[in-house]
């Protein structure tokens, strides 16, 4: 791993009350500094680009100079921040399975995260309706990878259209691409054409409600 990532790394878990839990860090990293897993990938074998470093100090409070070269001092000098440029973002302690169904859940909230306000207007979600929670298992990867985080539009839940939605059946909360299928019902699908079953039918007579659909993982979907 690339000096200026490890450096980047360090000063989070030290600095962030993100990173004090236990849990995937990288996975942090993106949505802290809102990058793709590519460009951390990129980042860990080329090092940190400028324009990274400059979101890390802005997001973190590292110096970008110290990412970069770790000469000077770790803190970036006191600036002053619009506060309204971000919203906090509700993180729900709930693992939504990818897998088969299994679920840990507490009625607890997690600290929220912040996300740019303008970049919430760009996925078209409203405040109110945002929420972050974790998803766990493998039938949608590549797509959403075991340990993601995931944002999601509450508002969105109507137009089953073969998008990524999380809902909850017979008591357990999963993500799956939905599809209303006219006169049947409702069409799960696994993104991992090697996971079983790779579609599932749910109709009126199962307890079913769709939470919302799946916008951010990372990147957009």
């Amino acid at each position: 791993m690339h000096e200026s990532v490890s450096r980047l790394l360090d000063y989070a878990r030290r600095k962030s009350p993100e990173f004090a839990r236990p849990g995937n860090d990288f996975a942090r990293l993106q949505v802290q500094l809102q990058v793709s897993s590519a460009t951390l990938t990129n980042w860990k074998s080329r090092g940190i680009s400028k324009e990274g470093a400059i979101r890390a100090e802005r997001e973190l409070g590292c110096s970008a100079n110290w990412i970069l070269t770790g000469e000077g001092d770790e803190d970036a000098q006191a600036k002053a921040v619009d506060t309204a440029e971000f919203v906090e973002v509700r993180r729900v302690d709930v693992s939504f399975s990818n897998g088969e169904g299994r679920l840990v859940y507490n009625e607890d909230d997690r600290p929220p995260l912040s996300f740019r306000a303008d970049y919430l207007r760009k996925l078209g979600i409203n405040k109110g309706n945002a929420i972050v929670v974790d998803a766990i298992g493998i039938s949608n990867e590549p797509k959403i990878r075991d340990g993601a985080v995931v944002l999601l539009n509450r508002a969105d839940k109507s137009r089953l259209n073969g998008e990524f939605y999380a809902f909850r059946v017979d008591g357990e909360l999963l993500i799956k691409r939905l599809q209303t299928v006219e006169g049947v019902g409702i069409l799960a699908i696994a993104e991992n054409s090697d996971f079983k079953p790779k579609q599932k039918i749910y109709t009126a007579a199962d307890d079913f409600e769709v939470i919302g659909r799946a916008v951010w993982t990372g990147i957009e979907l």
